[in-house]
């Protein structure tokens, strides 16, 4: 068994898969619509979750003790 965690953008693409299959089954309608708009919301929430994720490795993955490594440094390996 394994123990490695799946990346944001792992679990990402496995939502976007689920809910294409649900967008494609659907008539043009009330419930396309409202998957497509709540994709795009979850989308921006799913940016911010991979923002935090590669920060929190940077941090955890530095030769400094993690309380150490300034917050902008993180955000700084991100951009």
């Amino acid at each position: 068994m394994s123990n490695k965690k799946q990346t944001i953008m792992q679990e990402f693409l496995g939502e976007l898969q689920i809910r294409l299959l649900i967008i494609k089954s659907e008539p043009n309608g009330l419930v396309r619509e409202t998957m497509i708009s709540n994709f795009l919301i979850d989308s921006d929430r799913y940016l911010a979750m991979e923002k935090e994720q590669i920060e929190n490795a940077f941090c955890d993955g530095n030769d400094h003790e993690p309380l150490e490594v300034p917050k902008d440094s993180a955000e700084q390996y991100y951009l």
